[in-house]
């Protein structure tokens, strides 16, 4: 199966540098962290959910569909 534009988002994100990608994208990994902690594929759930909430990026995968406590977590930190 191919991967949705957030998807594919996702994955690049992963191998920007913290320092260089967006900070609210590092803001909402770091709030992810305090839940579940860190590893790599809460950092790829990380980007994909901010890739489709702040990027507007479409995603089919059920398994990435943002939560709405993260899409209120996006409107409160805007």
């Amino acid at each position: 199966m191919e991967l949705s534009a957030a998807e594919k988002r996702g994955q690049e994100m992963m191998f920007i540098p913290m320092c260089d990608l967006p900070p609210l994208a590092v803001k909402f990994a770091k709030h992810m962290g305090k839940e579940f902690g860190l590893c790599g594929e809460v950092f790829l759930t990380t980007w994909i959910v901010y890739a489709q909430c702040v990027e507007k990026l479409e995603c089919t995968n059920e398994f990435y569909i943002p939560l709405a406590k993260n899409i209120q977590w996006f409107k409160d930190n805007d």
